[in-house]
C-alpha cells in the first residue's frame, strides 16, 4: 500500500466513532426495506389500536392515542424516505420506535410487556436499515432500558390483569409479525447478499476465463504482430539487396502468404496503355498456371483488383460470397476472404498486391495495417527495380548502339557494313527478320526500278546473304510504303484504318507489324532496311531509332566507301602515272651516266646465291636503280630478321638520297642553263647591228654547249664549210 492510499484509509477510531455511510447501492437496499416496513409497520399498529378501541369500548387509552401519533410519526419518515433522505428515515424510525416501545412497556408491564419484546425488532431492524454500528448502539440503548424497567419495579409485585395474557399475547403476536417480517427481510438480505457473492465469484470466474481468454488472445495478436513486424522487416530487406523486379517480386509474395499463412498472394503490374494489370508473380499451382495463361485483369470495377487500382483505396472482402465486385476465379475454389491494396508511388499506381484466406474475416485492422505497410515498402522498391533494370537496360542498349555504330564505321567493305545489320537485329525483341535492299537500277526518270536483297537476318536462318537475287520495284511491295524522309512504322496490319493496298502489300511478304527505315547515300534515296514481325505488336520509340540511325550510319559508310574506292582508284593511276614517269626520268638519268659501283670488296652473285650472300634492291617510287650485294666470308653465315629489316632500311634511305641527289642535280642543272641564257640574252640584247648579233649569239652558244662546229645562217641556206671554222652567212 502505498503512502497514498493509507492517508486516504480512514483510521480505527473514525471507522468506529464515526457516523455511518452508506453507499448508493446501500442507500437504495435501505430505501427498499423502508417501503416495506413502515406500511407493514403503520398497518400492524393500526391494527392494535383497532382491536383496543374495540375492546375498550370505543375508547382509546393513552397508550392508544401514543400508537397513533407513532403511526402518524411512521407516515412521515415513508414519505422522508420517498423523497431521498434514507438514512434520516432509518435513524428516525429506530429511535422513535426504541422510545415508543420503552416507554409503553414503563406505562403497562415494564419487562413483561409485549412492548419491550420488540426492541428486539429494533435492534435487527438497525443492523437491516443501517450497518453494525447501529446495530451495536440500539443493543446497548436496549439493554440500558431493560435494567431502566427493571429498576422500576424492583421490590414491587406486578398484578396482571385478567385479560393481561389475551393483551400480552396480542403485542407478542404483532411483534412476531413485525420480527417474521424484519427476519424475512434479513433473511433476504443475507440470500442476496449470498447470490451477489456467488454471482460475484461467477463473474469473477468468468472474468477470470475472459482474462485468460484475453491474455491468450493479446499473446496471439503479440505474435501476429510480432509475425508481421519480422515479415515487414524481412520484405523490406529484400526491398534493399534485390534489384531484379521478378526476383523481387518472386520473393515478396512467398514471404507473405508464408508468414501469415495465406492461401494465395499475388501482385499485379500495370501494362504500358494503364488499361489493363497483367500478372506478375503469384504462389502455388494456381499461380504458376495462371502466369503461364498470361492472366489479366482490366482496371474497372469488376474485379477487386481493378477497383483498388482505380481507386487508389484498397478493397476488403471479409466474405467473398458476399462480395459483388470480387472476380470469383475458378482455380481458387477455397478463397473465403480477400483484400486488394494498390501499390502506390505518389500519387501514380503501379501495380496492386492481391491476398487471399481461406478464413472468414481474416483481415483485421491491424493485418491490414501491417499488409499496407508491406504494400507501400513493395511499390518503392518495385519501382526502384524496375528504374534499376530500366538503366541497365538502357545502359546495355547504349553500348550495344555504341557497338553497332563502330562497328558500321570500321567496315572496310559493303558486305561487312551489311553484316553489323545483326548486331540490330539481336537488339529488337520479338522481330522475326531485318532486309536490306538496295536500288541497283533506275529508269529514265530516275525512279528505282530494280532492287538487291543485300543481306537478310533472321530468327531461323541467321545472316542470308542474296545480292545476286534482284527484284523488280513490282516485286517488292514494300518499296511502295518507304517514305524518303522518314521511317514508316505498322504496329497492325489487321488495322482497318490502313490502306487495303497497304494491308495486301505487307500480307505479301507475311508482316503483321514493321519499320521502313530509307537508306540514304549521298543524300540520294538508295534502298531501305525493313524490321518486320509476323504478329502485331508495340514498336518503342528507341527501336524506331535504333532502325533509322542504323539505316543513316549504314548510308555514311557505303557512301564514304563508294568515295574511297574512287579514290582508290585515282590514287593507283596517278601512282602508275608517276610510277612510270619516274622510270622515264631514271632511264634518262641512267643513260647519260656511266654505271656507278662502290665495293669494299669484289662480289659476283652467281645462279641461285648461297644464304652467306645477300642481294637487297634500291628502289626509287616502285622503279629498281641498284642493289646492294651483300656476302659474307663465312660459309655458314646466315641473316636474321634485324639484319633484313636494317639493310632494308638502309636500301630506302640510300634511294631517297639518290633520288633527291639527281633531282637536286637535275635542278641545278636546268638552274643553270636558264642562266646562261639569260646571261646571253643579256650579251644578245647589247649588240646593235645585224653581224654583231649573229656572231655575239654563236660565240654564247659555243661558251654554253661547248660545241665547236656552229653555224648561224641568215638568208638562203647554202652548204655551210666543213673545215671546223666558225662561219657566218648574211
Amino acid at each position: 500500500m502505498t503512502a497514498k492510499n493509507k492517508a486516504v484509509q480512514p483510521s480505527w477510531r473514525q471507522r468506529v466513532a464515526g457516523p455511518p455511510t452508506l453507499s448508493a447501492e446501500d442507500r437504495a437496499q435501505t430505501a427498499r426495506y423502508l417501503n416495506i416496513l413502515l406500511p407493514v409497520a403503520m398497518v400492524l399498529l393500526g391494527v392494535r389500536v383497532a382491536f383496543a378501541f374495540v375492546e375498550q369500548g370505543f375508547s382509546l387509552s393513552t397508550g392508544d392515542f401514543l400508537l397513533l401519533v407513532l403511526i402518524a410519526l411512521l407516515g412521515g419518515l415513508w414519505a422522508l424516505t420517498r423523497r431521498g433522505y434514507v438514512l434520516a428515515a432509518a435513524s428516525a424510525l429506530l429511535f422513535i420506535t426504541f422510545f415508543g416501545m420503552v416507554y409503553l412497556a414503563s406505562q403497562a408491564n415494564g419487562l413483561f410487556d409485549g412492548a419491550f419484546a420488540a426492541l428486539a425488532i429494533v435492534i435487527l431492524m438497525a443492523g437491516l436499515l443501517i450497518d453494525w454500528k447501529a446495530v451495536i448502539v440500539m443493543g446497548g440503548l436496549s439493554i440500558a432500558a431493560a435494567w431502566w424497567l427493571a429498576s422500576r419495579n424492583a421490590g414491587t409485585p406486578i398484578m396482571l390483569e385478567a385479560n393481561a395474557a389475551f393483551e400480552y399475547a396480542r403485542d407478542v403476536t404483532i411483534v412476531f409479525l413485525l420480527l417474521t417480517v424484519v427476519t424475512y427481510l434479513l433473511i433476504s438480505s443475507l440470500r442476496r447478499t449470498l447470490d451477489q457473492s456467488h454471482l460475484s465469484e461467477q463473474a469473477l470466474r468468468e472474468q477470470n476465463v475472459e482474462l485468460n481468454q484475453t491474455r491468450g488472445l493479446l499473446e496471439t495478436r503479440v505474435e501476429m504482430r510480432t509475425a508481421q513486424l519480422q515479415a515487414s522487416a524481412e520484405v523490406g530487406q529484400a526491398a534493399a539487396l534485390v534489384l531484379d523486379p521478378d526476383q523481387l517480386l518472386h520473393e515478396v509474395v512467398n514471404l507473405i502468404a508464408n508468414r501469415f499463412d495465406f492461401y494465395y498472394a499475388a501482385i499485379f503490374t500495370l501494362d504500358r496503355t494503364g488499361a489493363y494489370l497483367l500478372l506478375r508473380e503469384a504462389t502455388g499451382e494456381a499461380g504458376r498456371t495462371l502466369k503461364e495463361r498470361g492472366h489479366r485483369l482490366r482496371v474497372s470495377l469488376d474485379s477487386m483488383v481493378g477497383y483498388a487500382a482505380l481507386r487508389h483505396e484498397p478493397r476488403v472482402a471479409m466474405n467473398v460470397s458476399e462480395d459483388t465486385v470480387r472476380f470469383a476465379n475458378p482455380l481458387l475454389p477455397d478463397a473465403q476472404s480477400e483484400v486488394a491494396l494498390p501499390l502506390i508511388v505518389g500519387q501514380e499506381v503501379i501495380g496492386v498486391l492481391d491476398v487471399q484466406s481461406t478464413h472468414l474475416n481474416a483481415f483485421d485492422e491491424s493485418m491490414l495495417t501491417a499488409l499496407q505497410a508491406m504494400a507501400s515498402q513493395v511499390a518503392v522498391a518495385l519501382q526502384n527495380a524496375q528504374s534499376f533494370q530500366s538503366l541497365q537496360k538502357t545502359l546495355e542498349y547504349t553500348t550495344r548502339q555504341y557497338e553497332l555504330s563502330r562497328n558500321i564505321f570500321l567496315a572496310q567493305t559493303p558486305n561487312e557494313a551489311y553484316l553489323t545489320l545483326g548486331q540490330a537485329f539481336a537488339m529488337f525483341a520479338e522481330v522475326d527478320r531485318i532486309q536490306l535492299l538496295r536500288i541497283v537500277e533506275r529508269d529514265a526518270n530516275d525512279q528505282p526500278a530494280v532492287y538487291e536483297l543485300a543481306i537478310e537476318w533472321d530468327i531461323l536462318g541467321g545472316a542470308q546473304m542474296d545480292t545476286g537475287t534482284s527484284y523488280t520495284a513490282a516485286e517488292t511491295p514494300l518499296a511502295a510504303l518507304v517514305a524518303e524522309d522518314e521511317p514508316v512504322v505498322i504496329r497492325d496490319a489487321s488495322d482497318a484504318r490502313l490502306p487495303a493496298t497497304t494491308r495486301e502489300q505487307l500480307a505479301q511478304v507475311n508482316a503483321q507489324a514493321i519499320i521502313l527505315a530509307p537508306l540514304l547515300i549521298g543524300a540520294k534515296y538508295s534502298g531501305f532496311v525493313a524490321a518486320i514481325s509476323e504478329q502485331p505488336r508495340e514498336f518503342t520509340d528507341s527501336e524506331v531509332r535504333l532502325l533509322k540511325s542504323t539505316a543513316e550510319q549504314l548510308g555514311v559508310v557505303l557512301a564514304n566507301l563508294q568515295l574511297t574506292a574512287e579514290m582508290r582508284t585515282t590514287v593507283e593511276r596517278v601512282a602508275l602515272l608517276n610510277r612510270r614517269l619516274s622510270g622515264e626520268a631514271w632511264d634518262r638519268y641512267r643513260a647519260g651516266r656511266a654505271q656507278l659501283r662502290v665495293e669494299s670488296g669484289h662480289v659476283e652473285f652467281p645462279a641461285g646465291t648461297p644464304e652467306h650472300q645477300l642481294q637487297v634492291p634500291i628502289v626509287v617510287r616502285g622503279e629498281t636503280i641498284g642493289a646492294f650485294n651483300v656476302a659474307d666470308n663465312n660459309l655458314e653465315r646466315s641473316w636474321n630478321e634485324d639484319e633484313l629489316s636494317m639493310l632494308q632500311t638502309i636500301a630506302g634511305e640510300v634511294a631517297l638520297a639518290i633520288d633527291n641527289a639527281r633531282l637536286i642535280e637535275q635542278t641545278q642543272r636546268t638552274a643553270q642553263r636558264e642562266k646562261d641564257i639569260a646571261d646571253a640574252a643579256d650579251q644578245i640584247h647589247h649588240s646593235m647591228n645585224l653581224e654583231t648579233i649573229l656572231n655575239t649569239a654563236l660565240g654564247e652558244i659555243v661558251r654554253i654547249t661547248g660545241v665547236e662546229d656552229v653555224a648561224i645562217q641568215f638568208g638562203s641556206l647554202t652548204s655551210l664549210p666543213g673545215n671546223g671554222q666558225h662561219a657566218a652567212q648574211l
